[in-house]
């Protein structure tokens, strides 16, 4: 069967245009039919001419191309997700377009290479983060989710624990808390914490249960938010390092164990302030509120030596801390 005649004047004119730029030797009769294929357009000529390979050899050319461009590229982080060398890399993640965003999904750099994060960006150079968040442990559980808009969280977002229990949950407004409600799981002393950061309304919750879940007591404070930023993509730290603020509270509750007494066996939570000029302020025990363990500690940090505060978008910001202290019972 002989394939219909199409003249070049009955094509569209940018496809006349087309032939008669890049393949001007081609004449009007030798062209039969042309096929779209995706945005390249494939004309079949009859005869093997050396001008049927040329045009076979561009169309190839587009095609990969098209596939290059879709391809996922590479990249390599640290623990904390900061961009280092392959060779120096713990994670891995690997970016391809997800229904207009930048998908960038993460693996561990582990035996079967387990899922560590997905996160969407709307920009190529990965500043802009958009959508849905999700971060994972090793083992698959889900550590983190929640969701992004314009580069800033929004709505809930919560941290769980690598049992898969509720740790934290901070509801975002334009990426600034409007409330973070902290839950804490007290083995020693039998309890379970329920701290609730009101910021719009300037008041903390702190509520205690049994391990059956009956109400044991139950506070609210005024509190002051100005100027705190709560948020986990910054943290002050103790001169020295965790390490040395670690040794340094050790140090100050050994140097007293022997006041201590069967009273004092459990964990105290203290909860504090780091304001901008690496001063704790607010300073208040959360549990055990009348034991020795608790004095003792409340002295350790506040004759403490100044911390190093804090930064969001390149300023100085107040944040909350919460520091356990726990003597476990021999027994």
């Amino acid at each position: 069967m002989k394939l219909p005649r199409l003249s070049l004047s009955t094509c569209p004119a940018f496809l006349r245009e087309h032939q008669q730029r890049h393949f001007p030797c081609l004449k009007d009769k030798q062209w039969k039919k042309f096929i779209p294929i995706k945005k390249a357009f494939l004309y079949l000529h009859i005869t093997k001419t050396k001008q049927m390979k040329i045009l076979i050899g561009s169309l190839l050319l587009i095609l990969s191309l098209n596939g290059l461009s879709q391809s996922s590229a590479k990249f390599y982080f640290d623990e904390d997700m900061h961009p280092v060398s392959k060779a120096k890399a713990v994670i891995y993640g690997k970016e391809e377009m997800d229904s207009g965003l930048y998908k960038l999904t993460c693996y561990y750099k582990k035996k079967k290479n387990p899922l560590a994060c997905v996160v969407y960006f709307s920009d190529s150079t990965q500043r802009l983060r958009e959508g849905r968040y999700r971060f994972y442990y090793e083992d698959g559980i889900m550590g983190t989710e929640g969701s992004y808009h314009n580069g800033k969280k929004e709505g809930l977002w919560i941290d769980y624990g690598k049992k898969g229990q509720i740790n934290d949950s901070v509801e975002y407004k334009e990426g600034m808390a409007v409330q973070r409600t902290g839950f804490y799981d007290l083995e020693n002393n039998h309890q379970r914490l329920v701290t609730v950061d009101d910021v719009a309304n300037n008041s903390l919750h702190i509520i205690i249960y049994d391990l059956h879940g009956e109400l044991m007591s139950e506070e609210k404070i005024p509190q002051d938010y100005s100027g705190i930023y709560i948020n986990d993509d910054t943290t002050c730290t103790f001169t020295g390092g965790a390490v040395a603020w670690q040794h340094y509270i050790t140090r100050a509750i050994m140097s007293h164990i022997n006041d201590l007494n069967d009273a004092d066996y459990g964990t105290v939570l203290l909860r504090f302030v780091v304001d901008t000029s690496g001063n704790i302020t607010d300073l208040m025990p959360l549990t055990m509120k009348n034991s020795d363990l608790a004095k003792i500690a409340f002295n350790a940090i506040d004759s403490g030596t100044k911390w190093i505060p804090g930064q969001h978008d390149g300023k100085k910001v107040k944040m909350i801390l919460i520091q356990p202290v726990t003597i476990a019972n021999p027994k």
